[in-house]
Formats: structure tokens, sequence, C-alpha cells
């Protein structure tokens, strides 16, 4: 039987465009420890040899009291889109 992965801190990117409404409010709802980064809009993707930049994203880290299954951070992933 497989072993489920398990970790204290879960990273979530999380785009402008797919994100639901109040997703900030959503995220404080869970009562986790969270870091949001910036918006991430000059990013340049390194296999573009053009210049051309990334999607606009955030970069979110989630900490949880204990290890928790990515069953658990895709739930709150899918919540703010």
């Amino acid at each position: 039987m497989a072993k489920k992965l398990k970790s204290r801190y879960w990273s979530i990117i999380a785009y402008p465009d797919s994100v639901a409404d109040g997703w900030k409010d959503i995220l404080t709802s869970t009562g986790l420890c969270m870091a949001i980064s910036p918006l991430h809009e000059y990013d340049l993707d390194p296999e573009g040899e053009d210049g051309t930049l990334k999607k606009p994203h955030w970069h979110i880290l989630v900490c949880f009291d204990g290890p928790t299954t990515k069953d658990c951070v895709s739930d709150i992933a899918e919540r703010i889109g």
C-alpha cells in the first residue's frame, strides 16, 4: 500500500482569472496560518527566449498544526478556485 504524502506546510498557486470572489476571506475562514505573496505580474518564463511573461499569480503558503495530506489541501485549493 502506498504511503500518503503528509506535510505541515503546503503551497498553492492562485491565478487572478480563476480565483473565486472573496478567496482571501475563504482562506481566512479556515483559521490556518498562511502567507500570501504580492501578485507576481512580471515573472519571466524561463523557457521563453523572447522575454515572455508568466501568467500573473500569487504564491500561498498554508501552515497546519500537524501533518496533513494532499487531499485536505486540495479541498482548500478547490474552494478558492
